[in-house]
């Protein structure tokens, strides 16, 4: 975990190895930002579901940026009246972040770049690493394994993903013992450990309730004369 140390991955760096062209073509005309979507890029750099309610919430989580060139009348999103400055950061939905980062105006590349969202800090990260039924994931962000999930989509971090999934299994055993459990009542502590499930862990929740509670009602049948 000592490379995470002052972590500031950005979009460029990948931007860089990537063969494939831009999502995007962005122009500045008149002090207006404009772009266009361009067909045939790899359909992975959009990943959600049109219909999927949790990966429409996921895509509206906002992330850090940093704008790389003046835009001006966007100075609203600062609460700047003079537009935004290069070297601006602030946060914006993933779903606009990602186009925009993805994307390059004529001749001075994209106009911002994307880092690592709080939920994925080197504090979190750690945490998780020494205790992942310790961390209230849904302090960290409601749709945690989603964003982290995009994310990984963008960024080439292999030690983030390696704790990310050692997460999910640690809890997730957790989850499952809870669903079994659920109701015979629980104590506090399980009751805290529920409370800060994220909405993957919590539909993997009801799904294991359900589970167990439709395996009681078949025995219950089958044992009826």
């Amino acid at each position: 975990m000592s490379r995470l140390a002052g972590h500031s991955t950005r979009l460029s760096l990948l931007q860089q190895k990537s063969t494939s062209p831009p999502l995007t073509q962005t122009n500045i005309n008149n002090g207006l930002l404009t772009f266009e979507v361009r067909p045939g890029r790899n359909k992975k750099a959009s990943t959600m579901s049109y219909y999927d309610i949790d990966a429409i919430l996921t895509d509206a989580e906002k992330v850090p940026c940093q704008f790389e060139l003046d835009v001006p009348y966007l100075g609203h999103l600062d609460n700047s009246p003079h537009g935004l400055k290069s070297g601006t950061a602030l946060s914006l939905p993933l779903w606009l972040a990602e186009l925009l980062a993805l994307s390059e105006t004529s001749a001075r590349g994209a106009p911002l770049t994307l880092n690592l969202p709080s939920s994925l800090s080197t504090q979190v990260l750690a945490a998780l690493a020494a205790d992942p039924r310790a961390v209230p994931l849904r302090d960290q962000s409601p749709h945690f394994y989603g964003l982290a999930a995009r994310m990984l989509d963008l960024f080439e971090e292999r030690e983030i993903a390696d704790v990310v999934r050692k997460t999910f299994v640690v809890r997730a055993g957790d989850v499952g013992l809870h669903a079994r459990k659920a109701d015979e009542g629980m104590g506090g502590r399980g009751e805290e450990f529920l409370r800060g499930l994220d909405e993957w862990e919590r539909g993997l929740f009801r799904r294991g309730h359900e589970g167990v509670k439709g395996a009681k009602e078949w025995t219950e049948k089958v044992k009826k004369p």
